[in-house]
């Protein structure tokens, strides 16, 4: 056929439901992107307004904040999830945040000029030689903190725009002289108190809790159990860098999974492969006894234990990959979570009931003490930080003077009676010291109540596409 036969071909109906045919095939595998144009593929992850933050922005801060990690976080962030989690979570927060303060700052009209950017560089000395900027230091300055002059232009912009917006109400704000006077007298003064101390087992008990006791002190504190499960395992050794290992482990695996399809038994299965089989008392989701004791074998952790509890008893789990090689799981019995039972806590419920009598004599020592006004053992000068037992500190620093009151800790009480507080003498480094602090906080409070206006005024919308594909 000519090529004039194809151009009048391609004119025709037919030709032409077939062409659309074929760009919706091309749209259904994911190819929409390059036919219709980029705006039909959304790879942000936030918007804010006209504002959105891209995979390739957050990948390019991503690896920015982790060039400057030492190798030990650097480590902790790729080996541990939760870590992991958390830090992309954090940068994702701190470039809403930014966000947020920008589009504040371009609605109020403010703008940091390519001029103004340009005599900020010139004038810092870290890229002065001689006296004078020097642009090969600018660059090796760059070079060595992993950024490019536009990344770095446009920090420094979003720089002077924060300063614009917040430095009004962040700096320069005096702590008020009462605020400053309380927070240090309520810090620095010193407290007369008395107090005395009855611990439980000080007291004897006699005789013994019959059942309706018992039943008593067991519904008094109820012990819940979590969901246990009793799991086994056929591990089938490999070298995982090495490909040829790596297909003979996996070609044993799958052996092992067609023999448990067929019916045979694990430990069974694994015989006849040469395999590792292993089973385990009950266990956590956080992969522990019920005594909270770790199962002690690496390939159970919560990555791996996790899966398991969504499995019904005596299902298999999917082929897993492990340091050591392919893994089949089973979960062989479910023990419900509930209350554990009565015959099972006996023991604990006697020791319970005496730790009940014995605090009940304790007590009425304790409130003894305070009837008949008897003295009490201790006679001392406290500080809020030092002095006494914690629990008594915070007693005698709640209290008015010449109140006396029993404060319960564990397994004893103290009985405390605040005499009389006298006021620090000033320090002049300790008073300025304190202004400064509260100085900070006061900022703080006040660009926290900022931050929290932006986010009210603007909506901050997510792309959960994005995130469940890019955090998974």
């Amino acid at each position: 056929m000519s090529l004039q036969g194809l151009r009048d071909a391609s004119e025709r109906m037919w030709a032409k439901i077939l062409m659309g045919v074929l760009v919706m095939s091309f749209v259904g595998w994911g190819a929409a992107s390059w036919i219709f144009g980029e705006k039909s593929a959304n790879n942000s992850l936030i918007r804010i307004g006209s504002e959105t933050v891209s995979v390739s922005q957050f990948e390019q801060e991503r690896g920015r904040q982790i060039a400057q990690m030492s190798k030990e976080m650097q480590k902790q962030i790729y080996s541990d999830r939760r870590t992991l989690a958390y830090f992309n979570q954090q940068i994702i927060a701190n470039m809403a945040t930014r966000m947020l303060l920008e589009q504040r700052a371009t609605e109020l009209g403010l703008v940091v000029s390519p001029t103004m950017v340009a005599n900020i560089i010139k004038g810092s000395p870290e890229f002065w030689e001689n006296g004078i900027f020097n642009t090969d230091r600018f660059d090796a300055v760059l070079d060595a903190n992993g950024t490019t002059e536009r990344g770095f232009t446009d920090a420094l912009r979003r720089q002077e725009l924060r300063e614009m917006l917040l430095g009004v109400i962040s700096n320069n704000l005096p702590a008020a002289g009462f605020v400053t006077d309380a927070l240090y007298n309520s810090r620095y003064a010193m407290r007369r108190i008395e107090y005395s101390t009855i611990r439980y087992d000080a007291f004897s008990v006699k005789g013994t809790p019959n059942e309706d006791d018992l039943r008593l002190v067991y519904a008094k504190n109820p012990k819940m159990q979590p969901e246990l499960r009793t799991i086994s395992y056929v591990l089938v050794d490999a070298k995982m860098s090495d490909n040829s290992s790596y297909e003979r482990g996996y070609n044993s695996i799958r052996s092992v999974e067609d023999m448990l399809v067929a019916g045979d038994s694990m430990k069974d299965a694994a015989k006849k492969m040469r395999a590792q089989y292993r089973t385990f008392s009950p266990m956590t989701i956080q992969c522990e006894n019920i005594n909270g004791k770790s199962m002690g074998d690496s390939i159970l952790n919560e990555d791996s234990v996790k899966p398991l509890f969504g499995l019904e008893q005596g299902m298999e789990s999917e082929i897993m990959e492990t340091k050591k090689g392919f893994v089949i799981f089973r979960v062989e019995k479910i023990d419900a979570a509930g209350a554990v039972p009565f015959a099972e806590r006996r023991a604990e419920l006697v020791s319970l009931w005496k730790k009940a009598e014995q605090e009940k004599q304790a007590y009425a020592r304790a409130n003894d003490l305070i009837i008949n006004k008897k003295k009490l053992a201790v006679s001392v000068n406290v500080s809020r930080t030092d002095g006494a037992p914690l629990e008594v500190l915070n007693a005698a620093f709640r209290l008015d003077a010449g109140v006396t009151q029993i404060v319960p800790a564990e397994g004893v009480f103290h009985v405390v009676k605040m005499v009389s507080e006298s006021l620090p003498k000033v320090d002049a480094a300790k008073k300025k010291s304190l202004e400064a602090e509260v100085k900070n906080i006061l900022a703080r409070q006040i660009l926290d109540d900022y931050t929290n206006y932006l986010h009210r005024k603007y909506t901050i919308s997510p792309n959960e596409t994005m995130m469940k594909k890019l955090f998974n």
